[in-house]
């Protein structure tokens, strides 16, 4: 009987949740932060090295920013590094953040947003943090670092 019970629970939190989604609004994506390194001397070393192979590698951060009764913000921060397997070179460093608002019907709890944030805030955000890859290190005169479509390839 009480597994029913938890059963029926989670079906009606998910219910909630799927009507905070429908009344979900982005009503605004920006950039909060953008920077970019690069070691032209370091990059064509490392390419040089036919023992050294450049690892890529991505790191992901979500966190719920403010809650108020109908909007919330969250932030993306995105890293991506191009460093040496043998040696802690890395000379190509770019990060990347954004900050989404949202209005929705209040009122509006930290947990539906929260939960938001750490799951479906990423199909939105994860598409802008490919194309600057792919821009910047073309714009760096190397090949362009292509990513995953999705966000749970994101193991490079």
């Amino acid at each position: 009987m009480p597994t029913s019970k938890k059963r029926h629970t989670n079906i009606n939190k998910d219910k909630g949740y799927e009507e905070f989604l429908k009344q979900l609004s982005l009503v605004d994506l920006g950039l909060l932060s953008s920077s970019s390194k690069f070691d032209p001397a370091a990059y064509a070393k490392m390419r040089s090295n036919k023992a050294e192979t450049p690892r890529i590698s991505v790191t992901v951060e979500y966190h719920l920013e403010e809650v108020d009764k109908a909007f919330f913000e969250s932030i993306a921060k995105f890293k991506l590094t191009i460093q040496g397997q043998k040696t802690n070179t890395r000379p190509v460093v770019i990060e990347r953040a954004f900050l989404g608002h949202f209005h929705c019907k209040p009122p509006v709890t930290r947990e539906l947003a929260g939960r938001f944030t750490n799951f479906e805030f990423r199909v939105i955000v994860w598409p802008y943090f490919r194309h600057f890859v792919q821009d910047m290190t073309a714009r760096m005169s190397i090949p362009p670092v292509v990513i995953p479509l999705s966000v749970e390839a994101s193991s490079l």
